[in-house]
């Protein structure tokens, strides 16, 4: 067998893993089988319409994310897989309905962040580990030395916007010429790829995500040590001269407003 054999033969196995991991397409898009289901977590899902609902959901996540991984990240998301189910299992071992709820809502958080980098024109997933924002937000108002500049990035949130975020999703409700609501992906980014930036630019501990919308890379998002958030990105002034990085404060306008960032590929 050659090196290339090898090599596409373990790729193909780790593929099934996946697809064995967590069931197959013709288990209703359910991850396992009702009729088979021996542990009490298995049979409280298959008791309930909301979590049978959930089950499906995060089963069809699962597939779509393990068909679009990049090969070197097949192991990494069959692992995370086996350990969500066994803590599932562990967390929830009584049966309660809301206890197996939430711990599906969060791994469809972890799923949907992933696919929601996609698009038909990019369909494959890296190894950035993936971000979740969360909640309301606001956007300060540009400073006077930067408001003659015209942003490059095609979706960066206007001065005074209100942002409302949730997995999968962001939506500007304000203002009124402003309103979109686009499939949104956050991509933690190495740190060799903003090291040549001015180090006042990037705050000491501070993490940058890069912002897809619709599947396309857009902007940055740098979250601070106290989830203090701001979005960066070049902008220059209306002839294209002159460019720059702008920095934008988000402000939590929410409780719940946070960024959940998830270590999957490290």
């Amino acid at each position: 067998m050659t090196r290339a054999d090898s090599s596409r033969t373990r790729t193909a196995s780790l593929l099934l893993l996946l697809v064995l991991a967590f069931g197959s397409a013709s288990a209703l898009s359910q991850s396992f089988d009702c009729r088979a289901a021996t542990t009490t977590v298995e049979q409280a899902i298959c008791a309930d319409t909301r979590l049978k609902r959930l089950d499906s959901e995060l089963a069809n996540n699962y597939r779509a994310a393990a068909k679009q991984v990049v090969p070197e990240g097949a192991k990494a998301l069959l692992a995370t897989q086996k350990a969500w189910i066994s803590d599932r299992n562990r967390q929830c071992a009584t049966g309660s309905n809301d206890c197996i709820a939430e711990k599906y809502r969060e791994r469809n958080d972890v799923l949907m962040a992933l696919l929601a980098r996609t698009s038909d024109e990019n369909p494959v997933i890296d190894l950035a580990d993936p971000a979740v924002l969360l909640g309301i937000w606001t956007v300060v108002s540009d400073t006077a030395s930067s408001s003659k500049l015209v942003p490059t990035a095609a979706h960066l949130p206007p001065p005074g916007a209100r942002i409302i975020a949730k997995p999968g999703e962001l939506c500007v409700v304000e203002p009124a010429e402003a309103k979109i609501c686009s499939p949104f992906g956050l991509a933690v980014e190495p740190r060799s790829t903003h090291a040549k930036r001015p180090a006042q630019e990037i705050p000491k501990d501070s993490i940058v995500l890069l912002a897809y919308f619709g599947g396309r890379a857009d902007f940055e998002l740098v979250v601070g040590p106290n989830q203090e958030l701001a979005a960066a990105s070049r902008a220059c002034e209306p002839a294209g001269s002159n460019c720059r990085w702008i920095s934008q404060p988000w402000r939590a306008a929410s409780p719940d407003a946070a960024v959940k960032i998830y270590h999957l590929f490290d």
